[in-house]
């Protein structure tokens, strides 16, 4: 009876710890729930393509860009991309997306649609590019996985230490 006793002791403290490190966790993202802003986007297109960006906007771990582009310089373009790169504040580059021109007729309006997924993007720059230099960008574009992961330390500290406290002897 008393080995039973000190199993449901401690099956309801590892219950108890369970729900107590999930409310921190869960706390700790509630700041990063979808506080949506508009950013600036840079056109750095220098052909006469006329640009219309409908919508662009941020949230805390996604920026999306929509919009249309349209061919106004009387002659077809072909095998070129459209590279919409995402920075943050202070100027680093946070990932790239590319939307494929195959064939990009007169007066033709192509509409686009992209996100990424990262956090704290301030602006958006566009342009029109050819494959050698999409394919040099992503062949120079090396970015760590776990540079976008942040972790609200105060909220991690108080949940490992009540683990710690609860689990140790």
């Amino acid at each position: 009876m008393k080995t039973m006793n000190k199993f449901i002791k401690y099956f309801l403290l590892f219950i108890l710890s369970f729900l107590f490190v999930s409310l921190f966790i869960y706390l700790g993202s509630l700041n990063r729930t979808n506080n949506i802003h508009n950013i600036n986007y840079v056109s750095e297109i220098n052909t006469s393509i006329k640009l219309n960006v409908t919508e662009c906007k941020a949230s805390n771990n996604r920026a999306f860009i929509k919009g249309s582009i349209i061919n106004e310089t009387g002659e077809i373009i072909t095998n070129k991309y459209l590279q919409f790169c995402f920075y943050s504040n202070n100027g680093y580059l946070l990932g790239a997306n590319f939307k494929k021109l195959q064939y990009f007729n007169a007066t033709e309006e192509v509409f686009f649609d992209t996100s990424l997924d990262c956090s704290d993007v301030e602006s958006i720059t566009i342009s029109l590019v050819d494959e050698n230099t999409k394919n040099n960008f992503v062949e120079n574009y090396n970015t760590s996985i776990l540079s976008n992961i942040e972790i609200n330390k105060t909220y991690a500290l108080f949940a490992g230490v009540f683990a710690l406290y609860i689990l140790l002897p």
